[in-house]
C-alpha cells in the first residue's frame, strides 16, 4: 500500500514556498497611484502659478505695498 506523503497542509505535487496568487481586490493598483500623483502635480502648478505669476498673489501685494506708500508721502 503506497502512503501519500503530504505535509504541512501542502499538496502533493505543489512546492511548499509557492505563494497563493494576488487577488484584483487587494491593495492600491499602480494606475490609481499615477492618477493621483498626476492630480497632485496639476493642483500644485496651479497653485504656484497663483502665487508668482504676473497677476499673483505677491505681485499684487508689491503693488498694494508700493500704493500705500504713496498714499502716506
Amino acid at each position: 500500500m503506497k502512503k501519500n506523503f503530504i505535509t504541512k497542509g501542502v499538496e502533493a505535487g505543489k512546492r511548499a514556498d509557492a505563494r497563493p496568487a494576488p487577488t484584483r481586490e487587494s491593495g492600491i493598483t499602480l494606475i490609481a497611484l499615477v492618477i493621483t500623483i498626476i492630480v497632485l502635480l496639476i493642483l500644485a502648478g496651479v497653485t504656484i502659478a497663483m502665487v508668482v505669476g504676473d497677476n499673483g498673489i505677491l505681485t499684487r501685494a508689491k503693488e498694494a505695498k508700493f500704493k500705500e506708500a504713496l498714499r502716506r508721502i
